[in-house]
C-alpha cells in the first residue's frame, strides 16, 4: 500500500539522492548505517524511552528510502546493493519487531509478528527468485510494519492493552498478506 505511495514521491527521493551521492555517499555505506540507529532503537525500547524509540526507527527507515535513491542517482545499482539492503532490513525489521516486547508487548504476539514479517519478506524473494515480480502485493509491506511498529510504541507509552490490540492486528494483517502473497503467485504459476 505504502510502497505506492514511494512512486509518487520519488522525484524528491531522487533529487536527495543525487545531493546525497554529490556529497560523496555511497549506497551500501548508507544502508550499513541504517543499522546504528536501529541498534539505538532497540536500547531506546529496553529502557522505555518511547519516543526516542520512535525518533531512531524513524531516522533508520528513512536511510533505508535514501540508500536506494543515492543508487539510483548516482547509477550505482548493483545486484549486491539490492541483497544487501535486503539483508541490512531484515535485520532492521527484527530489531524493531523485538523493541516491541521491551516496550511491554507480549513475547509470543512479538515472536509471531517477527515469523510473519519474516514470511512476508521470504515470500516475496521466492517469488522473485522464480520471476514472478510481487512488489505490492498484500496489505503489509515493509512500510506499513514500519508505520504499525510506530503507532504500537506511541500506544504502549499511553495504554498497554489498547497497543497490544493493535499488535494483534498487525499479527493478523501480516498474516493475510503471507497468504495474499501465496495466492497470487499460485495464480500466476498455474496460468
Amino acid at each position: 500500500m505504502l510502497t505506492k505511495l514511494r512512486a509518487r514521491i520519488s522525484k524528491i527521493l531522487l533529487a536527495l539522492g543525487r545531493l546525497l551521492s554529490k556529497a560523496g555517499f555511497k549506497p551500501n555505506t548508507i544502508t550499513l548505517l541504517s543499522l546504528a540507529p536501529s541498534f539505538t532503537a532497540l536500547y531506546f525500547a529496553y529502557i522505555h524511552e518511547v519516543f526516542l524509540f520512535i525518533l531512531f526507527v524513524c531516522f533508520s527507515s528513512l536511510l533505508d528510502v535514501l540508500d536506494g535513491a543515492v543508487a539510483r542517482a548516482s547509477g550505482k545499482k548493483t545486484v549486491f546493493g539490492a541483497f544487501l539492503d535486503s539483508t541490512i532490513d531484515r535485520v532492521n525489521d527484527a530489531l524493531f519487531i523485538t523493541s516491541l516486547y521491551f516496550l511491554g508487548i507480549n513475547v509470543l504476539l512479538v515472536f509471531l509478528i517477527l515469523i510473519t514479517s519474516y514470511l512476508i519478506s521470504y515470500t516475496r524473494a521466492r517469488a522473485e527468485g522464480l520471476g514472478i515480480r510481487i512488489e505490492g502485493i498484500g496489505i503489509i509491506e515493509r512500510p506499513e510494519r514500519i508505520v504499525f511498529i510506530v503507532v504500537i510504541a506511541v500506544l504502549t507509552y499511553f495504554d498497554i492493552f489498547t497497543a497490544s490490540i493493535i499488535a494483534s492486528i498487525f499479527l493478523i494483517l501480516s498474516s493475510f498478506s503471507v497468504f495474499q502473497r501465496i495466492y497470487f503467485v499460485f495464480k500466476k504459476a498455474s496460468s
